[in-house]
């Protein structure tokens, strides 16, 4: 058993201004296995956990572990940022907070709740091949770019009511095994080809541009898609 003490949570507070902090300096605070607490604050530099020195094999592969408690909210990321294939052992909840840059979670896996609320995604938002094992929240985000969450598997309660403003949004071949909830989503494009859904799925109300393969294959649950507008066209 480990019995070293946790270390104390990395804080930064701002006030009316955005409190810079370097990416080293936050990178350096999550390979200490601390608890992330950043509120008002403006990140500088890449982020990439790709080098946290913590390892975990899940699915045949070796992956960075992330031990802390990540919280960020009202933030803002100037620069490029990269959390593919790490193990998120505890939650994250990053609400209120802009991403400028790419932001790639590709391959994650979340074991705590994964919480993006009221979010904005300025550049391409990768999320395919990610497992939420527990709640996540995308109510009130903005993805202004390309959205992927192909073959992302939802285990538990999905809130999705997020604006979609690219016509690129992709859930082909995501598996949702609870309930999940598009409510006053916003699509441009979505594709939902193959998608599973397992539990009840609600699209009441929707606002999609053009959709292409809505959700009919693969379902076991529910679908509840009144009202949902259609701008445009339904792409068979």
């Amino acid at each position: 058993m480990d019995m070293r003490e946790k270390p104390e949570p990395f804080v930064r507070h701002g006030m009316q201004e955005l409190t810079g902090v370097g990416s080293d300096e936050l990178l350096d605070a999550i390979a200490n296995d601390q608890d992330i607490d950043l509120r008002g604050v403006s990140i500088y530099g890449d982020i990439d956990l790709g080098e946290i020195t913590d390892r975990i094999e899940l699915d045949g592969l070796d992956r960075p572990l992330i031990k802390g408690k990540i919280s960020i909210s009202n933030s803002k990321f100037h620069d490029k940022v990269g959390f593919g294939s790490c193990v998120f052992a505890e939650e994250m909840e990053i609400s209120f907070t802009y991403f400028n840059e790419k932001v790639r979670f590709h391959n994650a896996c979340f074991y705590g709740k994964a919480d993006f609320n009221a979010s904005t995604f300025c550049g391409e938002a990768d999320f395919s091949s990610v497992i939420f094992n527990n709640y996540s929240n995308f109510d009130g985000a903005t993805f202004n770019q390309g959205t992927t969450f192909e073959s992302s598997t939802f285990c538990m309660y999905a809130q999705l009511g997020a604006d979609y403003n690219s016509d690129n949004t992709n859930f082909r071949l995501a598996v949702f095994n609870s309930p999940a909830e598009f409510i006053n989503a916003r699509f441009g494009k979505a594709d939902f080809g193959f998608a599973t859904f397992n539990g009840i799925a609600m699209f009441s109300p929707a606002t999609l541009k053009t959709a292409q393969n809505l959700p009919a294959p693969c379902l076991e649950g529910m679908l509840l898609f009144s009202p949902v507008f259609l701008v445009e066209r339904l792409i068979s």
